[in-house]
């Protein structure tokens, strides 16, 4: 309650922030009753009176054009908490410019939310305007930005984009190149990106990642074809090796329109990758545990994150199903517990020989884990099955390697 109040203090078109103190009995006189308190809730949030009330509001006002309002209420909210410390120092600030603020924290972790909501749109002239305010500009960011950028590095986390959300990915924050790729700021900034140039852009965040591949992690087709034809190369170079982070990033995200584009525009599907993920929840028997897991091919990242279309689509381009002993696609299959993943790619001729061969244990893990995961348990019954379906004798350089590999 007390934010959505403060609300209205924020008045987008004009860029200003009032300090009236309105009560809950103000604004229920104000829109005669058409809102109400829900006292039921802890704590009580407000709700329209009846459902007309929404089909009222509807024939007045979208969706996306309500987005696009409280996008500006946010933009223009932290333009005036951001500003320079001398200014804020000679200004008595009003009490919704607070850090702490329940509005603040609102603005703070879900503009990004509502900006992308207009991507699709009509450029809204004043919603363009404030956000290139807040931001600066590709090479450089406003002090606005960088003082939302710090207060989102101390707390670690921005609940409007996603639970796994790392603030390195759009460091350093002295450019906001980083977070218009990270976000997917395009058709907003049409303006900044057809006089962008490399020469001038910093291309590596504090991640490790390049721009293409910030950008191609969240789909946006318009800014990696821009991308690439200012230059940027599909692979990215590190310690005098090549990967394809960028494509490996689009495969994992299951964002195939882009993954179509890098193949198109070269990227090479059987490249080594140079990539990691935080999986919250492996498939173990110690519940909550949290690992990190890594990717050698881009089939392997699409395999575990469970997108079919985009697996098919890899293999038909000719992504190589067995690349070596110790990188299966085939055991990111098992672990991303898509049975229909782990049967398409041994139909395609993943070599399950092998990995009983030279996973043997781990399988013997995966096996017991599956007694309490109904998916897991499905696919290795599916495994053993198709073992003891398709017997034969190893060779003798086989059963060296076995042995060697366990141990």
């Amino acid at each position: 309650s007390k934010a959505f109040l403060a609300a209205i203090n924020v008045n987008a078109e004009q860029e200003s922030v009032g300090s009236l103190e309105i009560e809950e009995d103000d604004l229920l006189d104000w829109t005669s009753n058409l809102l109400r308190v829900d006292a039921q809730q802890n704590p009580p949030v407000w709700r329209v009176s009846h459902l007309s009330v929404v089909e009222y509001l509807e024939t007045r006002w979208s969706v996306l054009e309500a987005h696009c309002y409280v996008a500006k209420a946010c933009l223009a909210l932290l333009v005036e908490t951001y500003r320079d410390e001398d200014e804020q120092q000679k200004n008595i600030l009003p009490d919704i410019v607070r850090l702490d603020h329940p509005l603040q924290v609102y603005a703070r972790h879900h503009w990004i939310r509502h900006v992308q909501t207009q991507e699709d749109q009509d450029v809204d002239p004043k919603l363009a305007h404030l956000l290139k305010t807040f931001l600066g500009s590709l090479e450089k960011s406003s002090v606005h930005y960088r003082g939302w950028h710090r207060q989102i590095l101390s707390e670690r986390r921005l609940e409007g984009v996603d639970p796994l959300f790392e603030p390195n990915c759009i460091s350093p924050g002295t450019a906001a190149i980083f977070a218009v790729c990270r976000f997917s700021f395009y058709n907003l900034l049409r303006d900044w990106w057809d006089k962008a140039s490399l020469e001038t852009l910093p291309t590596h965040a504090d991640s490790g990642d390049d721009l293409l591949a910030l950008a191609a992690a969240t789909g946006c087709e318009p800014i990696c074809l821009r991308l690439y034809e200012l230059g940027m190369p599909i692979s990215m170079v590190r310690e005098n090796r090549t990967y394809s982070r960028a494509l490996t990033a689009a495969a994992y995200n299951g964002h195939l329109p882009v993954v179509r584009l890098l193949v198109d525009k070269g990227a090479d599907i059987n490249q080594p990758t140079y990539t990691e993920f935080h999986n919250a929840n492996p498939p173990r028997a110690n519940e909550g545990a949290s690992e990190v897991v890594h990717y050698h091919s881009v089939l392997a990242a699409a395999a575990y994150s469970r997108h079919r279309e985009m697996v098919r689509f890899l293999v038909d381009k000719g992504a190589n199903i067995n690349r070596s002993a110790y990188d299966r696609v085939l055991t990111s299959a098992i672990l991303g517990k898509d049975i229909w993943v782990v049967r398409f790619l041994v139909d395609k001729g993943a070599d399950v020989d092998q990995l009983f061969l030279y996973d043997y244990d781990w399988l013997m893990s995966m096996q017991w884990a599956g007694q309490n995961d109904k998916e897991l348990g499905e696919i290795m019954a599916y495994l053993q099955d198709w073992k003891a379906a398709n017997v034969r004798v190893l060779t003798i350089q086989e059963a060296w390697e076995a042995d060697y590999y366990q141990g």
